[in-house]
C-alpha cells in the first residue's frame, strides 16, 4: 500500500480512473506544488462544495496525507525531498 493514493480522500470514494486522474494532474501541474495540484484535481474530479466553490483544502489535506503516507524523507508533490528542521 506504501505510495499509492487511498481508496477515500477526505470523505470522497475514489474510483481507479480518479486515482489516474490525479497521478496525471500532479504530473502536469506547473507550477508543481500543492495549491497548483489542489485546484487542478478539485476541476478534473468536479470535486464541490454545496455552493459550487472547489473543495481546495480538502484537496490540499488529501495532498498532505498521500506525502506522509510515502513515509519520512520521501519526495513530496512540490518534488522536493522532505528536509528536517535544524536544531
Amino acid at each position: 500500500m506504501e505510495g499509492q493514493l487511498p481508496q477515500r480522500l477526505c470523505g470522497r470514494a475514489l474510483s481507479q480512473a480518479d486515482v489516474e486522474a490525479i497521478r496525471r494532474e500532479v504530473g502536469l501541474a506547473d507550477p508543481r506544488n500543492r495549491a497548483e495540484i489542489a485546484r487542478r484535481v478539485c476541476r478534473v474530479l468536479d470535486w464541490t462544495n454545496a455552493v459550487g466553490e472547489p473543495k481546495l483544502m480538502s484537496a490540499r489535506v488529501g495532498l498532505l496525507l498521500r506525502q506522509a503516507k510515502l513515509g519520512e524523507g520521501g519526495s513530496d508533490v512540490d518534488g522536493e525531498t522532505e528536509r528536517k528542521p535544524s536544531m
